[in-house]
């Protein structure tokens, strides 16, 4: 059964049966690493809800139910992208940085903001 919680308004919502959102997979993101198994695990799991996500549209499910879906599914590949953002920043470009040679470190510059604009694609324009 899903767990009721309270909107701004007092109004009750239900959650979906497992109660799983997924950014909520991977907490502790901001703070540490995140290991190579945690995030594949992540990923395959937001597979299997994208193969579910097909099922219900051919199935003709309800929009709203496949849209809450499609979001879980969008906020899983966001935190599996997050954690892998901070292991690239945290094992390649912060040795770049802190290289002796100033092109090494350029290089690790370059590379930082190659990241971040990747994740945020208007950030290059």
């Amino acid at each position: 059964m899903p767990s009721p919680i309270s909107n701004a308004g007092g109004a009750e919502i239900k959650t979906r049966k497992s109660g799983f959102v997924g950014h909520d997979r991977f907490r502790g993101y901001g703070t540490t690493r995140c290991s190579k198994a945690s995030i594949i695990d992540g990923l395959k799991i937001a597979e299997s809800e994208a193969r579910n996500i097909a099922e219900m549209v051919s199935e003709s499910r309800c929009c709203s139910d496949i849209l809450i879906r499609t979001s879980d599914v969008v906020g899983m590949l966001h935190a599996a992208a997050t954690g892998i953002v901070q292991n690239h920043i945290a094992a390649c470009v912060v040795r770049l940085l802190q290289e002796e040679d100033r092109g090494t470190r350029q290089r690790g510059m370059d590379e930082l903001m190659k990241t971040i604009a990747t994740l945020l694609p208007f950030a290059g324009r």
